[in-house]
């Protein structure tokens, strides 16, 4: 094994080394190459950590009311094709007249910026065709990133698609 110079860091130059480390990037274990606490692994195998958590985004969608409609989100918000689910939901429920659409955040385990900007964009496009977005979210780690970003500013947010729906009818 080498090191570079100072800054740059360190730099695998074994074979082992690369093959085991791209292993332990995707969890993927070598049949008998153990990570740590000693377990083995059958051939290529997802370690039991990753494979409970490889779904990214999964995306319900459901009627609250006749002119209103929910997208449930589950997993995570992240940047990569499974975000876009959002994008292709919001843009069926358009396609069938829906102008009231309430976005469930509370089963959402992490957001990044991707989901961020996808959620901002998903309330333009609403707004352009004369619709109103809401957001239900509960206290976390979503929300926090929600409001440090401001979304809260410029979408609505309630503690319940209950009080999110009763709020379309009032406004």
């Amino acid at each position: 094994m080498g090191m570079a110079g100072f800054g740059q860091g360190l730099v695998v130059d074994s074979d082992e080394s690369r093959k085991y480390h791209q292993a332990a990037r995707t969890g993927r274990f070598p049949a008998g190459q153990s990570q740590g606490a000693g377990e083995e692994r059958t051939p290529w195998s997802v370690h039991p950590e990753i494979q409970g958590n490889a779904m990214i985004l999964e995306v319900e969608r459901r009627t609250a009311s006749q002119d209103i409609a929910v997208l449930e989100l589950r997993g995570r918000l992240l940047m990569g094709n499974d975000s876009r689910q959002v994008e292709w939901a919001l843009g069926e429920l358009l396609k069938d007249g829906t102008k009231k659409v309430v976005v469930d955040l509370r089963q959402l385990d992490a957001i990044d910026s991707t989901g961020v900007g996808i959620l901002v964009m998903c309330n333009a496009k609403l707004q352009k065709a004369g619709g109103v977005m809401r957001i239900v979210s509960s206290d976390g780690i979503v929300e926090s990133t929600l409001q440090m970003t401001h979304v809260d500013r410029i979408v609505k947010f309630f503690p319940s698609v209950e009080e999110a729906t009763e709020k379309f009818d009032l406004a």
